[in-house]
């Protein structure tokens, strides 16, 4: 989601620059991996995964390819030709951290796994890592992370990507890695009122609402400068966004009701939003939202058969009265 869907990077990557695989599957994978494991572990629940996801982003986007503070990061560049949309003195840029902190918190890290805790019901709240699984998924993450920054700041990328990072932005990174990661151990597990008053929108609409939601985040964070906003109006839709997106979940998914279709409403909104672009973009992009789109669709489809309420059991009458007590004296198994 965070990068084939998304469009940051072309599948066909992997075909022509194999190592891509390592390095994404490292990143990303272990990345959502680990991140799930110690929520389960510390008993924790969305805010924590959230929180370590921004602790994410500044592993990935500010030391592995350093786009918060190069100016003259490809990412960047894409955003903002100039370099100075959002550019401080030193090179960071404050507009591009949060969007890229809510990107990767939101698309990389949580929906991936509430995807996962769907597909695999039965072991949605087990650990899914220990011993030496434990250990292959910390060293798989540490070394993609240093293969891409080894990458990213050396031979042919280095010609064209500055990749520095001061001294003093290394420190605040760990720092912000370290306070994340502390304030996600002590989160509370749930957010919100334990019931709330009132009716849930119906799944398809809910996906509606989210895809919507994440439009308006996507194209106002990644593309404000190419619409004419101005920094201080794209962080205050940007955020404004999030905020209001954040509460309405919490508030929803305290009502009765509220399902396994409702919780895959909200990937599939985001997702489908992806789709979309993907199919206003080149051919391999084409042929990766067809396939995401009916990945959609099938699972839909299977949610909503899994989550299908059991068939009622007939009306009892005193009809069904006789004849259960005729079939009591003929010896035959009681009907249900």
């Amino acid at each position: 989601m965070a990068e084939i869907l998304s469009g940051a990077s072309s599948p066909l990557v992997f075909v022509t620059f194999p190592p891509a695989i390592l390095l994404d599957l490292g990143l990303y994978g272990c990345g959502a991996v680990l991140i799930r494991e110690a929520a389960v572990r510390w008993g924790r629940g969305w805010p924590s995964i959230l929180a370590m996801g921004v602790a994410f982003a500044v592993v990935e986007e500010g030391f592995v390819v350093s786009s918060f503070f190069d100016p003259l990061s490809p990412a960047r560049q894409g955003f903002d030709a100039s370099g100075t949309f959002g550019a401080g003195p030193d090179g960071s840029n404050w507009v591009w951290i949060p969007v890229l902190c809510i990107f990767h918190a939101v698309t990389a890290i949580a929906l991936p796994i509430l995807v996962a805790q769907l597909a695999y019901p039965s072991r949605a709240r087990a650990s899914w890592l220990s011993g030496r699984r434990l250990v292959g998924a910390v060293a798989w993450l540490i070394g993609a992370a240093a293969l891409g920054r080894a990458m990213f700041s050396s031979g042919a990328f280095a010609r064209g990507y500055y990749a520095h990072i001061a001294l003093w932005q290394v420190v605040a990174s760990v720092a912000a890695i370290a306070g994340l990661v502390l304030l996600a151990r002590y989160l509370p597990a749930r957010i919100g009122p334990a019931v709330a008053p009132g009716r849930l929108p119906r799944p398809g609409r809910l996906a509606v609402l989210g895809g919507a939601a994440y439009a308006v985040y996507f194209m106002a964070g990644f593309g404000g400068p190419a619409l004419g906003l101005s920094p201080a109006v794209v962080l205050g839709v940007v955020l404004g966004d999030a905020v209001m997106a954040a509460a309405a979940l919490v508030w929803l998914s305290s009502r009765a009701g509220w399902s396994d279709r409702h919780r895959f409403a909200v990937p599939a909104g985001v997702a489908a939003f992806q789709v979309g672009m993907n199919l206003l973009s080149g051919i391999d992009a084409i042929v990766v939202g067809i396939l995401a789109g009916y990945a959609l669709y099938r699972s839909w489809r299977w949610l909503k058969a899994s989550t299908a309420p059991p068939e009622e059991p007939p009306p009892v009458t005193p009809l069904t009265d006789i004849a259960r007590r005729h079939e009591r004296r003929r010896g035959m198994p009681p009907r249900p």
